[in-house]
């Protein structure tokens, strides 16, 4: 036969959960939580976090101050093709003799009647440059002239528009982040300065006039 104090023992032991199960409960809803609201490769959420790094890093490499010995920007507008035909403008801002920041906006559209997609392209990217000619001027001690050669890569968001394709699945698809590595050589032809360029994002062949 119980006692009055090893009843109310028991009763109290009933009337709560052991700490184990406690902590299982607590524990389960939380890496649910981690599970479902971890973003998953190539899903919308991690191209948010990409676009955000990539903005974090452009807002950088634009305040990032300019160099004593650097000149003032240089503006470059100008034609391009392949695959499709647009045009591009961008400008190119020098930090040190040998580095500058780059920023452009590329237009492209590849119509059906010469084989093309029938689509639009929209893209703005940002990134930096290496000029390879004032390197090399500066190693051997020998001004460059008239000629520049930039090596140098941006990053952006590109949008595709089809004229054709006004589907919820086409506008789904139709963002994508730009990558373009690209070669520049300027040349000064004595009160003109004429560009060209070639890189991975459409158009890739650019030319055109640099100010």
């Amino acid at each position: 036969m119980r006692t009055p104090e090893a009843c109310a023992y028991v009763h109290r032991s009933n009337s709560h959960n052991p700490p184990l199960l406690s902590s299982w409960k607590s524990e389960i809803p939380q890496a649910g939580a981690r599970i479902f609201n971890s973003p998953i490769p190539g899903s919308p959420d991690s191209q948010i976090n990409l676009m955000r790094l990539l903005l974090a890093a452009f807002l950088l490499l634009v305040a990032a101050p300019a160099g004593a010995q650097a000149a003032g920007p240089r503006f470059y507008v100008g034609g391009g093709l392949y695959p499709g035909a647009g045009g591009m403008a961008g400008v190119s801002r020098p930090l040190l003799t040998i580095v500058a920041q780059e920023a452009a906006v590329y237009a492209d559209y590849q119509p059906r009647v010469l084989g093309g997609a029938g689509r639009r392209l929209v893209a703005v990217g940002a990134g930096g440059s290496l000029r390879a000619a004032r390197l090399l001027g500066v190693a051997r001690g020998a001004d460059q002239g008239g000629a520049d050669l930039d090596l140098g890569v941006r990053i952006g968001p590109a949008f595709y528009y089809a004229f054709f394709e006004q589907t919820g699945e086409a506008e789904a698809r139709s963002f994508r982040v730009m990558f373009d590595p690209f070669a520049r050589a300027t040349l000064d032809l004595g009160g003109r300065t004429v560009f060209a360029e070639f890189g991975g994002q459409a158009p890739q062949l650019r030319a055109g006039l640099a100010f």
